[in-house]
């Protein structure tokens, strides 16, 4: 499942790999994730260094984090 892909608003593709981990793609390289709270921080620096993040990606990329801590 895709959280994000390269679009017009969005510089990052994120996803989460069939190998159980987060994906990311962006201007940075590709990097891998164990859990979804990792992936957010990440993303959010990406942000801060001028890349497109989807408001959506984040959304869903919380509700991943809430599960992965017994909270969802």
């Amino acid at each position: 499942m895709s959280f994000c892909r390269l679009s017009t608003d969005s510089d990052i593709y994120c996803y989460y790999h069939v190998g159980g981990y987060y994906e990311v793609w962006s201007g940075a390289g590709e990097h891998q994730f164990k859990t979804a709270q990792e992936t957010i921080d990440f993303l959010r620096e990406r942000e801060k260094e001028g890349d497109k993040v989807p408001d959506y990606a984040f959304e869903q990329l919380e509700e991943e984090a809430k599960t992965e801590r017994g909270q969802g």
